[in-house]
């Protein structure tokens, strides 16, 4: 759940593709460039050829997906493409709120800031969120899987995540990271006869980690890159200490990467991701 969270919302971080859903509505010069920006140092209104003093791009996304566990449902995102650096060459940041709801009635909202600062010397992250989320548990591995039985559950999480980057060298950053959970799971439905609940899972536990990030960012552009790649590395160690419930580890590891195909119109964009858990790990944070 943790991973669709910030998947789904992050923080992934994983691609900063809320803003792909929905590019901001410009009018377009057909005497100015091809291809509008979306550069928060801003066009004048029904002007792509000239820059204003604007510093602040809005941001609508209505986002509809489909999962397997709670069906069809509606994200929507509204926040800003916004800069700390007075510099239009270096890429902006972005914050922005939003919540989702699905037709198992599924819910969550949220907030998250993508911060550069220092002419992006640093990368600051943060998300706060609260789901309420239904869905099914089948067990683990393929052959639980396989057996067709599940324990329905509904799972609420509060949590917040905050991360520092610093960049190392041109486009390699690294850093920490902290994450805290609260989060409660309960039996949904009545069981099937002879199905157990995972009992250590159906608690309230709170989840406290401390984190290792590492990034390769060649992107030419967080929203809607056309070449280059974004490599990701995450170690979450989590503790007992400051009233952690668990201890265990957990990792993950992505790489995207993107090229043009023919002019502007087509891309092949590729991703690669693993994760893998270690030590006494809760079900719903297993991979």
């Amino acid at each position: 759940l943790l991973a669709m969270a910030i998947l789904v919302l992050s923080l992934r971080t994983v691609s900063a593709a809320t803003a792909d859903s929905q590019p901001p509505i410009i009018a377009v010069d057909p005497e100015g460039p091809a291809t509008p920006s979306i550069d928060p140092a801003g066009w004048e209104a029904g002007d792509t050829g000239h820059r204003s003093g604007k510093r602040i791009t809005p941001l609508v996304a209505p986002i509809p997906f489909k999962n397997t566990q709670v069906g069809w449902g509606l994200m929507l995102m509204v926040g800003a493409i916004h800069r700390f650096d007075a510099d239009t060459t270096i890429k902006p940041s972005t914050g922005m709120i939003g919540g989702f709801y699905t037709e198992n009635k599924s819910w969550g909202i949220m907030a998250a800031e993508m911060a550069r600062l220092g002419r992006d010397a640093w990368r600051l992250r943060g998300l706060v969120a609260h789901m309420d989320v239904r869905y099914d548990f089948y067990g683990i591995a393929a052959d639980a899987g396989d057996a067709g039985i599940s324990v329905p559950l509904e799972q609420t999480l509060d949590f917040a995540v905050g991360s520092g980057l610093r960049r190392v060298t041109s486009g390699l950053y690294g850093g920490a990271a902290m994450l805290y959970m609260n989060t409660r799971a309960r039996l949904r439905d009545d069981l099937s006869p002879g199905v157990s609940p995972p009992d250590e899972d159906l608690t309230r536990t709170y989840l406290f980690a401390p984190g290792l990030q590492a990034e390769y960012d060649t992107r030419d552009d967080d929203y809607w890159p056309t070449h280059g790649s974004f490599a990701l590395l995450k170690a979450w160690l989590f503790t007992d200490a400051l009233g952690g419930s668990r201890e265990f580890q957990r990792y993950m590891v992505g790489w995207s990467w993107y090229t043009r195909l023919r002019g502007e119109g087509l891309l092949l964009a590729a991703n690669v991701t693993a994760a893998g858990a270690a030590g006494d790990a809760p079900t719903y944070m297993l991979p």
